[in-house]
């Protein structure tokens, strides 16, 4: 096994910050899991050797197929917020977007809605955007990474990508919101009169409701990577 390494230094592996920044600067070559050969003098003898235990170990322990299996869970990511883009831009271009002239209570409630929807729709659509990027290029260089048989390097790269990673979910759940939202306007603007607005309360108090039932989802699926 061959593994070109930057190593991800933990409590786990008694590294020093100082040991950090040097190995960040140098390759490591496992070969046949026993011999490990720095190309560069940047660490001492003590730290090298501590280096190397820990990349050895570390590949040990390493699951390949649990390792696929994250991959694909980030590439879910991607294809939730392309369906979530697909969906908004439908909506769109089924709801009227013309803003009344007139100075009528019911025309400016309209125009109110109709700004409304087209910033939401706007927001939702360049989250989901930002979701798909971010999740497609981590499945791609994650997949990339193993399949070169950098191990160690698909770790490092997991870790130093987590806080893109988080905002990429934000933005999917802030595209998934402003869709549900987006969709009971365009039932308001739709619908003319008294059936309007009954039509879309049903579908906000349906949507305020199916919302609670996925974020506790969402909340309970935190205590999965504490």
């Amino acid at each position: 096994m061959t593994a070109t390494s930057l190593i991800n230094t933990s409590s786990s592996m008694l590294l020093s910050r100082r040991t950090l920044s040097s190995m960040t600067k140098h390759t490591l070559r496992v070969r046949g899991g026993d011999t490990l050969t720095s190309t560069s003098s940047l660490l001492t003898p003590s730290e090298a050797a501590t280096a190397t235990t820990a990349a050895t170990n570390m590949i040990q322990k390493f699951d390949l197929t649990r390792a696929m299996m994250r991959t694909e869970a980030l590439s879910t990511y991607s294809v939730i917020a392309a369906l979530l883009i697909i969906s908004s831009v439908s909506i769109y271009n089924a709801t009227p977007k013309k803003m009344k002239q007139n100075h009528e209570k019911k025309s400016k409630i309209e125009n109110y809605a109709t700004s409304l929807f087209m910033f939401a729709n706007i927001l939702g659509i360049l989250s989901g955007l930002s979701t798909t990027i971010i999740f497609s290029l981590s499945g791609l260089y994650s997949k990339t990474a193993l399949g070169l048989g950098n191990e160690i390097i698909f770790l490092e790269f997991l870790h130093s990508t987590m806080n893109v990673r988080k905002v990429g979910f934000k933005c999917m759940v802030t595209s998934l919101v402003t869709f549900k939202l987006c969709f009971v306007l365009s039932i308001f603007l739709n619908f003319k009169g008294k059936i309007g607005g009954i039509v879309s309360g049903i579908a906000a108090l349906a949507a305020f409701l199916s919302s609670l039932k996925w974020m506790s989802v969402i909340q309970k699926a935190s205590f999965i990577f504490r």
